[in-house]
């Protein structure tokens, strides 16, 4: 075990885990994202710059994007990291519950 990339991972996990919190924790700060996301969005358009993908409250996108966010970054760190810690698998879990909720919650446009 590489004790370093053990800890590296544990910050990223941490920086990222919201996808493995319970629903209602999950979908309260996915929604505070999502507003600094369209501000983003919005400073682009005012500047007259391309906006940036999931960043356009014209065109919201959210279960998308966290459905791509948790497929591709989330759960595989979350799994890599209960291969070395099993009682973490739980964040795993509660990744797949919150990305069964946008089945049913799509927004896109």
């Amino acid at each position: 075990v590489h004790l370093r990339l053990v800890l590296s991972m544990a910050i990223k996990m941490a920086d990222i885990n919201n996808c493995g919190r319970p629903e209602n924790l999950y979908l309260k700060w996915t929604t505070k994202l999502s507003e600094e996301f369209f501000l983003q969005g919005d400073n682009e358009r005012a500047r007259g710059d391309p906006v940036s993908p999931f960043m356009d409250r014209f065109f919201p996108s959210m279960a998308k994007s966290q459905v791509a966010f948790m497929n591709y970054v989330v759960i595989p760190m979350f799994e890599s990291i209960s291969d070395y810690l099993p009682a973490m698998h739980f964040s795993v879990d509660r990744c797949e519950q919150n990305k069964s909720y946008w089945a049913s919650n799509d927004d896109s446009i």
